[in-house]
């Protein structure tokens, strides 16, 4: 099985799996792990 790299261990450290999070702690939650760069030029 794969290792987990520092991302990942990361993200899962941040959240618990049996907690109901609410709408907008997950996607506050999701922000904050998000491992996605992406350049915004409009």
């Amino acid at each position: 099985m794969a290792q987990l790299t520092k991302q990942p261990k990361a993200a899962l450290e941040k959240f618990d799996v049996d907690t109901a999070y609410s709408l907008d702690d997950a996607s506050a939650l999701v922000k904050e792990v998000s491992a996605a760069k992406f350049d915004c030029i409009s």
